[in-house]
């Protein structure tokens, strides 16, 4: 009788140590397959990270080209053409629209237009001024300055369309400067003494 009950406690004890198991394993493999989408999520995270940060060194590490109005000595008018960026640009082309190109004087025409021929190097911080009129003779072009630039670096290669409307830069009279304007009392004052030289005589 004593022998039944043993064996009964040892059948019960495995039973319930098998069920432990069993358990144990269960909470194990589900703990396993949270750990497995954590770790697949922190991956997936870091990867995108990891893409975020090389476009931003690659978008740090890249030239820039653009294009201004200039006014120069307040008589000669033309776009400015700079490379914003902190590595050289190469193979650096122009297409202005032709509407453009058409509208201005001759002698401009014939410089201006050879940029659409032409192939220049940025290098860092560097820029280029190309005059196409003087405010004097400015035919108030009424077409835009559209260009469209192409250029790369040693990896990639890039493309900007820019437009400037050209009769809203143009300034409505002439601002004189300082040094013009101690020239042009300097002037009244020879004059003056000229007059007077004479009524002394």
């Amino acid at each position: 009788m004593l022998e039944n009950t043993t064996i009964a406690a040892i059948s019960n004890t495995t039973t319930i140590t098998d069920w432990l198991m069993v358990i144990i394993t269960i909470v194990y493999v589900i703990a396993t397959i949270f750990i497995c989408r954590a770790n697949i999520k922190s991956a997936e995270a870091t990867k995108e990270q990891l893409k975020e940060s090389q476009k931003q060194f690659k978008a740090n590490n890249r030239p820039y080209i653009s294009c201004q109005y200039i006014l120069s000595a307040r008589t000669f008018c033309g776009i400015r053409f700079t490379n914003y960026g902190n590595v050289p640009a190469y193979n650096v082309k122009f297409k202005i629209n032709e509407d453009f190109i058409d509208a201005l004087k001759l002698d401009y025409k014939a410089k201006f237009g050879k940029l659409n021929d032409s192939e220049y190097y940025f290098g860092v911080k560097q820029y280029y001024d190309f005059y196409f009129s003087q405010i004097s003779d400015f035919n108030e072009n009424k077409h835009p300055f559209i260009v469209t630039i192409t250029y790369n670096d040693k990896n990639d290669t890039y493309e900007e369309t820019i437009e400037i409307k050209l009769d809203k830069q143009l300034p409505v009279e002439s601002v004189t400067d300082f040094e013009e304007k101690v020239v042009n009392k300097l002037t009244e004052m020879v004059n003056c003494l000229k007059e007077l030289n004479k009524k002394i005589k």
